[in-house]
């Protein structure tokens, strides 16, 4: 639970990001301000259809500043079943992500790091039950089975990184996901039921078709809601989901000379 200093910390350091990035960008930029808004119906990025859970999400938001977007989703269905999930990627003043513009994204965490960082996994005391395994599905995922102590619902945590930059000397990605599924309670999942449940999960323009609502929505200043900050920090009810760490500053900004090494200072 985030108590209400910390969120004042949050919402101070979200303005402070501001107020930086607005003073550093370069000629030609958006100038867009760190915010947390609704996604609007039908233009949802993030998709995920498994066993238990209904179809529409139960919280959405999504994030841009001059360097990054990144949408958080929760589904939630019959008998304790959710998932939640974060997708992350860097941009370039709303060029998107593309090879060679400078913005990548740097997270250096397992999969089973990426489930220690939800609320929900933690408040029901995650065990761990295997190893992490690889699996080339819709994207090249790690998957991380665990159980919840407090229902003995079966898991599993996904984490994938995609489209490389080929410019950057580190080799980082311009793409990450992460996040994960319990079962309904009762419900036993083997491997190939958590293969199975993966495959249901696409990013619309991605590893799925997307609408003309996604493909037309641009990076633009939204209107920050601090309820939704609050609801997507905290979870809704507090603790049985959500992600304190949202959201994730995870861009790094490279050379300005294509294929050039080191960092932007």
């Amino acid at each position: 639970m985030i108590s209400s200093s910390k969120k004042m910390m949050k919402a101070a350091a979200l303005t402070a990001v501001a107020v930086v990035m607005t003073a550093c960008a370069g000629n030609g930029a958006l100038n867009v301000r760190p915010a947390i808004a609704p996604v609007p119906a039908g233009s949802e990025r993030v998709l995920f259809k498994a066993p238990g859970l209904d179809e529409q999400s139960a919280l959405r938001a999504q994030y841009q500043d001059n360097d990054q977007q990144e949408e958080y989703a929760l589904f939630r269905g019959k008998d304790g079943a959710q998932a939640e999930v974060v997708s992350a990627v860097a941009s370039f003043y709303g060029a998107g992500a593309a090879g060679g513009d400078r913005h990548v994204l740097d997270f250096a965490k397992i999969t089973k790091q990426t489930v220690e960082m939800w609320n929900m996994p933690l408040a029901k005391r995650v065990t761990f039950t295997g190893d992490a395994f690889p699996y080339n599905g819709k994207l090249p995922y790690y998957l991380q089975p665990f159980g919840l102590a407090a229902t003995g619902q079966n898991c599993v945590g996904f984490h994938t990184e995609f489209n490389r930059d080929a410019h950057d000397p580190k080799g980082a990605y311009d793409n990450q996901l992460f996040g994960y599924y319990c079962a309904p309670t009762g419900t036993k999942m083997a491997k190939q039921d958590m293969i199975a449940a993966v495959d249901g999960l696409d990013i619309a323009g991605i590893t799925s078709r997307a609408p003309a609502a996604v493909m037309e929505r641009t990076f633009r200043q939204l209107r920050n809601d601090p309820q939704l900050v609050q609801a997507v920090n905290q979870g809704a009810p507090t603790g049985t989901a959500g992600l304190p760490a949202f959201p994730l500053e995870l861009v790094r900004i490279y050379s300005d000379e294509l294929g050039g090494s080191g960092d932007k200072p």
